[in-house]
């Protein structure tokens, strides 16, 4: 201790001290005026705003062809289908699509083109008189709150995650024949997403059983349309439990009238706006391993003149969400459709043999297609980076960005299916605003000492200064948390966690006892030093993180946690880690925790694209993502300089740093964050800073000791981080080595001693000095590989001098 205080009040310690404090009370002050740091908590309460469809509307279908204006065009023959039993085809499927509307808009509009069901332009059910539907009959159209854009009321894994309210429903007897039934919808509340934009469902439905029938349909809206996979924010996906039915439509002589404008006789149709082409975009919004893409029911090769549909290779029986469809049949070598592809009758048909073409977001073709689907089957196409997933086409990228799918040769009346693992969106914006905060991509994750300071200082001690968060930020982030998170929801068991239907958030001191683990013993319920209470407050912290615009779901990360390492999105191993904790899942409960701890710290992988925290590092193209050039800190040559402090020849010795002992911290032994060794979490007492230092002691094996050369130890306190080496002999009762600073200046290392414990161990004494304002949030002491000091649940510091 004596050797870091006399360099601390060396000539050269006093200079470099106060060089760093001058300087960033310079950049600090400047940095303010030109607002280079913002204020407390902005990310947490964004606006949700978002620029109109480029075209005043998206629409489904979409383009009728690839650079064509998007102007939901009501006389190109393109339609959303849905059919009934009596149809050789898909019966039972439903139309799901989902609006995004910006949070700065009062309301939207809502328009479905010849939405009725076989009516005349009388409103009378007749279909033959009318326009587009084969027959006559009931569609419902509903419309539901969606904010997490997540499907109907349950995930995927039949947890409850709340009822999705309904707004309004109509009825296919309200609409008109072959016009457009137009809306203006309020935003409500219910449908607000975490970025803060409204999100809704719009499903249609009809009967399965019935005449002969089926319904053709448009939509429109002054809002962003997508459909096709359950889009969660531009990450994650789940099915929607839907699939895409599209048809061209020629019902009836009023259709053929349109359809052929130029008729002159049958062997002169003249010119028509139905090609046989269809333009869809599907949005990739990362790195992936496998594009997946199924098509239905394209009755291929079933003209004489074209080659039958074949047993597709990578296609076994019905897919998992068609098991219990009795009209779909098992996938085979395809059988004759009704009517065949190619059909004879010159009115209906379209060439080539149906296909379709996938292009990458350069415009390069990548496959075409050529043999989809046989009549009332599914066919699975995937391209893929692994070998082992069976892919049609192997690549070794799948980059992100609109590719293009082309199906070309779609004949008139031949009712076709997709389904897909990526979003169907715009052709301009994709699939618009994002479900959550940080979709841009960025990546300024938070620790756990950042979200424990800010929920006590501001939820719990109601504090303004000393605080990056606000009331409201965190409301709208522990809010954002209930709506995905059937975990962190009020009325959590915190020794016994299950899943809560009701997603109401965590009270302030819910959030509070599960991130502190409890100022003390008695303040937590249970045994706050289980892995179970570490993985909860690491998980909700990482939610926190991504609620609040800090992290991105949709990154791809690589966290090297026990049980092996996880490889997917943010999202989706958010999902696994509350997996685990549900399900009591004691062997992987350190996984979980992992998982969460290594989010919050950043340790995502070399491969994550992402920017960083600290100015300096990382890409700098995520922080013109978020903050305009103009207003961006100067790079480092550019920042001001701070004076040059006066430091005379003599310097007088300073007070001793303060020594904050008898504070008690949690221990994770081993962690491997942000390397192996032993972390000690501040948990209670006197906050470290300011000058204020801490002894950490561990205990080890005397053969582990004398085989020891150095030692790397970290620092953390808020977003502050350091970490050093020290070299030393660490069998010496009087300590040694060269006590070392970090290069920011804002922590301070030292070696004092060891104790020959008479038992084969010695017990290691480090000091931590922390001249930061932020207090000390956790201390790490590196270890070799595999050796494990006797230190557990929870440590006290008691001594403030050297052994």
């Amino acid at each position: 201790m004596s050797r870091f205080s006399r360099w601390i009040r060396s000539k050269q310690g006093m200079a470099t001290l106060a060089g760093i404090v001058v300087l960033a009370l310079v950049v600090a002050f400047v940095g303010q005026q030109l607002n280079w740091w913002g204020g407390p908590g902005t990310a947490g309460l964004t606006t949700g705003d978002y620029p109109d469809p480029k075209g005043g509307y998206t629409c489904l279908p979409g383009l009728a062809e690839e650079n064509a204006p998007a102007n939901c065009d009501v006389v190109d023959g393109r339609f959303l289908t849905l059919q009934n039993s009596g149809m050789a085809t898909f019966s039972g499927e439903k139309i799901v699509a989902w609006i995004g509307v910006p949070g700065t808009k009062p309301s939207f509009e809502l328009g479905i083109f010849d939405g009725d069901f076989g009516k005349d332009d009388n409103g009378s059910p007749n279909w033959s008189a009318g326009h587009w539907d084969g027959y006559q009959g009931e569609t419902l159209y509903t419309l539901y709150a969606d904010p997490l854009k997540d499907g109907d009321d349950k995930d995927q894994d039949g947890v409850l995650d709340g009822q999705d309210p309904q707004i309004m429903q109509w009825p296919s007897s309200q609409m008109p024949n072959n016009q457009w039934f137009d809306v203006t919808i309020d935003n409500v509340e219910s449908a607000r997403a975490p970025s803060q934009v409204f999100y809704y469902r719009l499903e249609a439905s009809m009967p399965t059983i019935g005449n002969v029938g089926y319904n053709n349909f448009k939509f429109r809206s002054t809002g962003y349309l997508s459909t096709g996979y359950n889009y969660i924010g531009k990450g994650d996906y789940q099915w929607s439990n839907s699939s895409v039915g599209i048809m061209g439509a020629l019902a009836t002589w009023n259709d053929f009238n349109l359809l052929y404008p130029n008729y002159k006789s049958a062997s002169d149709l003249g010119s028509s706006p139905y090609s046989g082409e269809w333009v869809f975009y599907l949005f990739v919004p990362n790195d992936k391993t496998t594009l997946e893409l199924w098509d239905g029911d394209f009755d291929r090769g079933t003209s004489p003149t074209i080659k039958q549909d074949l047993d597709d290779l990578n296609t076994d029986g019905k897919p998992e969400w068609a098991k219990n469809n009795s009209y779909v049949v098992e996938e085979r070598a395809g059988l004759k459709g009704a009517p065949p592809d190619d059909y004879g009758n010159a009115s209906f048909r379209r060439s080539p043999a149906a296909q379709y073409e996938l292009i990458d977001p350069d415009g390069q073709p990548v496959y075409i297609n050529e043999e989809p689907s046989g009549t009332e089957e599914w066919e699975r196409f995937v391209m893929s980076t692994d070998p082992n997933a069976n892919p049609d086409l192997q690549v070794d990228r799948i980059k992100p960005g609109l590719y293009t799918l082309t199906i070309q040769g779609l004949d008139l009346s031949n009712a076709v299916w997709l389904r897909t693992n990526l979003c169907i969106g715009d052709p301009e914006d994709g699939c618009g605003p994002c479900v959550w905060p940080g979709c841009d991509n960025t990546a300024c994750p938070r620790t756990i000492g950042y979200w424990k300071n800010n929920v006590k200082k501001v939820l719990i001690d109601k504090k303004t200064n000393g605080v990056q968060e606000t009331p409201e930020t965190l409301d709208a982030a522990l809010t954002a948390v209930a709506q995905a998170s059937p975990l962190f929801r009020t009325g959590i068991n915190i020794p016994a966690p299950a899943a809560i239907d009701n997603p109401v958030r965590l009270t302030d001191q819910e959030a509070y006892q599960i991130l502190m683990r409890g100022a003390s013993k008695a303040d937590y319920p249970g045994d706050k030093n289980t892995m179970l209470a570490r993985a909860l407050q690491q998980n909700l912290a990482a939610w926190l993180n991504l609620a609040s615009g800090k992290i991105s779901d949709n990154t791809v990360v690589t966290l090297n946690v026990a049980g092996g390492a996880f490889e997917g999105t943010i999202w989706e191993a958010l999902t696994e880690a509350q997996t685990i904790i549900l399900n009591n899942d004691t062997a992987n409960m350190e996984r979980a925790k992992d998982i969460g701890d290594q989010i919050n710290n950043g340790l995502l992988g070399e491969d994550a694209s992402v920017g960083s925290c600290d100015a300096g590092t990382g890409d700098s193209k995520d922080f013109e993502q978020t903050m305009p050039k103009d207003k961006q800190p100067p790079k480092h040559k550019d920042m001001p300089k701070a004076p040059k402090p006066d430091v005379p020849d003599e310097v007088t010795p300073g007070p001793e740093p303060v020594c904050t002992a008898n504070n008690t911290y949690g221990v994770e032994n081993p962690t491997n964050n942000p390397f192996y060794g032993i972390k000690f979490e501040f948990q209670s007492g006197t906050e470290v800073r300011d000058g204020g230092y801490d002894i950490f002691e561990v205990t080890l094996p005397a053969g582990v000791v004398q085989a020891m050369t150095s030692v790397q130890l970290e620092a953390k306190s808020a977003t502050n981080s350091s970490i050093v080496t020290l070299e030393a002999d660490f069998t010496s009762p009087v300590g040694g080595g060269e006590p070392i600073q970090s290069e920011s200046g804002l922590h301070g290392f030292s070696f004092l001693g060891a104790v020959d414990n008479g038992d084969g161990t010695y017990t290691l004494s480090f000091m931590i000095v922390v001249y930061d304002n932020h207090g000390l949030s956790h201390a790490t002491i590196g270890l070799p590989d595999g050796a494990v000091p006797t230190e557990s649940g929870s440590y006290t510091s008691e001594s403030c001098t050297a052994p």
